[in-house]
């Protein structure tokens, strides 16, 4: 059985993206440089 400890929700527009992470209730925005999307992906990462 697969057992999730956490989910993360992304609203994606133009200029940005908003990201809110449950259940530790953090909210970020990241811009969509490529070097931004690359920061992004390593911290979700980090969460597991």
């Amino acid at each position: 059985m697969l057992v999730h400890s956490g989910f993360v929700g992304i609203d994606v527009s133009k200029a940005h993206l908003d990201i809110h992470i449950h259940p530790a209730g953090t909210h970020l925005r990241c811009g969509t440089s490529p070097g931004e999307l690359a920061d992004l992906a390593r911290r979700l990462a980090r969460l597991g």
